[in-house]
């Protein structure tokens, strides 16, 4: 083999050796050929999450619309209203799991859009949880012309791969390379003439149950090695 081709045929391996490399780690991480055992294990836990902790109890449940299981090819959810029994506050739990791709670009700034209401302003990241440690982005959205009667509706979100929220400005990039995702989205609503300064449910909220949520987490297996 002269030395002409023996440079083209090292170049074929070594491009088709990459392609079934980057192939393979496409497909670990969207899960092509199934969930991963600790995805698994992570959807299993959800079931673990309590109806009731501090002065809040778990009220009612709703499914998710299997369109958007589907589309975001959930592993596990959990869609949930709580009451505080002190205060009579009520939020609704929104915790998704699933492959990091789909999970990291659902973003509640397009979901409200499109259910007559408009957004206030940009979002802005917020500390959250008993000791502040962790971060989400918080919205506020307001009726639109076409939704008078309706209420402003707070909302907080942000993802972690089973340790603490994150709140990232590009979250897909920000995970890519996590066998497994959660979003966890909390919303509220308020009368139109309430105090956003002093009137927090969700934020209220979140202090008491990132303490209980975490335990019922599964932390994902990086399928990429950054150096």
């Amino acid at each position: 083999m002269s030395h002409r081709n023996g440079v083209a045929y090292s170049s074929v391996i070594t491009a088709m050796a990459l392609t079934l490399f980057s192939g393979a780690m496409f497909g670990a991480i969207t899960q092509r050929w199934g969930m991963s055992q600790d995805s698994i294990e992570a959807a299993s836990k959800l079931a673990s999450i309590p109806q009731q902790f501090g002065d809040w109890q778990a009220i009612e449940t709703e499914p998710i619309d299997q369109y958007v299981c589907q589309v975001l090819r959930l592993q596990g959810h959990l869609k949930q209203q709580y009451r505080n029994s002190r205060t009579g506050e009520m939020v609704e739990v929104y915790l998704v799991l699933g492959p990091a791709g789909p999970i990291s670009v659902h973003q509640p700034e397009i979901c409200f859009k499109n259910h007559a209401y408009k957004q206030r302003s940009e979002r802005e990241l917020v500390a959250v949880g008993s000791d502040q440690s962790q971060q989400m982005w918080s919205l506020i959205f307001d009726p639109s012309e076409s939704n008078l009667d309706g209420e402003i509706v707070r909302v907080y979100y942000g993802w972690t791969h089973g340790g603490e929220l994150r709140a990232p400005e590009d979250a897909r990039l920000a995970f890519v390379g996590s066998s497994h995702l959660y979003k966890l989205q909390v919303t509220c609503q308020l009368p139109p003439t309430a105090d956003l300064e002093r009137q927090d449910p969700c934020g209220s909220f979140l202090r008491d149950f990132l303490p209980v949520l975490k335990p019922c987490l599964n932390p994902a297996d990086s399928l990429v090695a950054w150096n």
